[in-house]
């Protein structure tokens, strides 16, 4: 069957439904020109497919200026090609959408681009929701919440997200938001994904699954007044190329990366970039506990001119997990703050945590704001304070300070008294210097 004129699913206060379950297993359903599920205020629009074939020579538009529930279901068999498939809008409407997508079973589904809340158009309060729990998703671009106020939610619990090209989490106007949360299936996109780019608020909550990037994770790539934050839980996260944190921003609040578990491996480099270019509020990599895996291939702060980026780690019982990596550690690229932010999240049941295992020989280059080697930090859970000092040559190989290349924390002084903390850290930093081992300045 072959439609050639403009199709209405729902249309205009009216309630519209289209559903392949009436048609037989082999049946292919063609429109050539575009298909609007809930057109106009107060329409309902519903497409089902479960099997069969349908192709659309043109876009889909789920919530086409109607914010009822309007929604498109593939699952069982389904087989289902569209030019472009937008959620919330159609790009060029001045009256705000709302739709919903569900991909599911061992649906197929094919498009040039996925826009959920995407398309900036004049209207404000687009809404577009995409949930994946089985199947095959491929597509060329994907674009998760955009517009003034706009609310894009994009959810892989199961299933393939093969993305040939890039994806963007929150982007175009200023006032909208993205997001992305993955509990499993695997999501590859071959190019960048960027996040927090043009003043909209772009997050991504990894709890499962793997993700592939080909080249590069950019958190704030460009406009002022909004966040980009990931928070990494569990799964497997793979970057082809770097991890840009505050990379271009201009004025932006955060650029946040957290991961308290599951596996992130960085081929090129982790780089926190924050100055009057940037003008972030704060650049941060988090680490928190003991439960994830870093590796990257080198680590670079480049803060300036008055802003900070900053390194953290939120140690547990078992310790931390360290930062692995296998090229440079650089702290001195530029001449702003960086800051090392050490918390306790339990009291640690080990004298020695080491913050950057560093490959190699080659010594970290720079310090940390305000920590010499031999700076003591003071950390408290509950009633206990303990006395930490920071070294930058630990070699967690042999155990033995002074004589490698790795950033670690010793314990010094397990339970002092609050009223001797300052006389013990002098102490201690003067001790220290006097016993360790020459090295030139760095």
């Amino acid at each position: 069957m072959t439609v050639e004129l403009y199709t209405y699913v729902g249309a205009d206060k009216g309630v519209g439904e289209f559903s392949m379950s009436d048609y037989a297993t082999d049946r292919v359903v063609t429109f050539k020109r575009s298909v609007s599920i809930g057109y106009l205020d107060k329409a309902i629009g519903r497409f089902y497919q479960d099997r069969g074939r349908v192709v659309s020579d043109s876009v889909v538009v789920v919530g086409d200026g109607s914010k009822r529930d309007n929604w498109l279901v593939l699952e069982g068999d389904a087989n289902f090609s569209a030019n472009h498939i937008l959620l919330g809008d159609d790009g060029n409407s001045d009256i705000a959408g709302k739709g919903s997508m569900l991909v599911a079973g061992n649906a197929k589904v094919t498009t040039n681009r996925l826009s959920v809340a995407y398309m900036s158009a004049s209207a404000t309060g687009f809404v577009g929701d995409y949930t994946q729990t089985g199947g095959t998703l491929r597509t060329i671009a994907i674009g998760v919440g955009g517009g003034m106020g706009s609310q894009g939610t994009l959810q892989l619990h199961d299933g393939l997200m093969d993305v040939s090209q890039w994806m963007t989490i929150g982007r175009i106007s200023h006032g909208g938001s993205g997001a992305v949360e993955q509990s499993g299936g695997v999501l590859a996109v071959a190019e960048d994904v960027t996040m927090g780019f043009g003043g909209n608020r772009g997050t991504f909550h990894i709890r499962g699954g793997e993700t592939h990037i080909g080249r590069d994770l950019i958190l704030r790539y460009s406009g002022a007044g909004h966040d980009a934050f990931v928070e990494q839980s569990g799964g497997s996260v793979k970057i082809g190329r770097d991890l840009l944190i505050g990379n271009l921003a201009q004025a932006g609040d955060d650029a946040f990366y957290s991961i308290s578990g599951g596996a992130l491996e960085v081929r090129g480099d982790l780089y926190l970039s924050n100055s009057d270019r940037n003008r972030c509020e704060e650049t941060r990599f988090q680490v928190i506990g003991s439960e994830g895996s870093i590796r990257v291939g080198g680590l670079l702060l480049g803060s300036s001119n008055g802003y900070a980026s900053t390194l953290g780690f939120a140690l547990d019982a078992n310790g931390i997990s360290p930062i692995e990596v296998e090229g440079v550690v650089d702290l001195a690229i530029r001449d702003g703050e960086k800051r090392l932010d050490l918390s306790l999240l339990a009291t640690p049941q080990t004298s020695v945590m080491v913050l950057i295992d560093n490959d190699g020989t080659d010594p970290i280059r720079g310090e940390f704001t305000g920590l010499p080697d031999g700076a003591i930090i003071p950390m408290t859970h509950g009633s206990v304070t303990q006395l930490w000092e920071l070294t930058y040559d630990f070699d967690s190989a042999s155990g033995v300070d002074g004589l490698g290349n790795d950033l670690a924390i010793l314990l010094r002084v397990p339970e002092p008294s609050t009223t001797v903390l300052l006389a013990l850290s002098g102490l201690l930093v003067a001790g220290r210097r006097i016993g360790k081992q020459s090295r030139p300045a760095r």
